[in-house]
């Protein structure tokens, strides 16, 4: 059993904060089902995760979710100027 399955239940829930650390440096995309007092995301379902962001995007496009989150998980890109 992978770590994933080993943090979710049937259902597929995690607490987003726990999946950050299985994929450092990868884009996440999760379907939100539960948030903070300041409507911060905590549990989800993990969509997609990779580091190519147009892969995220692709399944982004055709999730069919009341509320999405979708994040660089890792140290901010630097700036390029073209």
């Amino acid at each position: 059993m992978d770590e994933m399955n080993k943090m979710s239940g049937e259902d597929g829930i995690v607490i987003i904060a726990k999946v950050e650390k299985l994929y450092p440096d990868e884009w996440l995309l999760f379907e939100v089902v539960e948030t903070d007092e300041q409507n911060q995301p905590i549990k989800g379902r993990l969509l997609a995760h990779d580091p190519d962001h147009d892969a995220v995007v692709r399944v982004l496009l055709e999730a069919d979710c009341a509320h999405t989150y979708h994040y660089y998980n890792g140290e901010p890109m630097p700036a390029v100027l073209l």
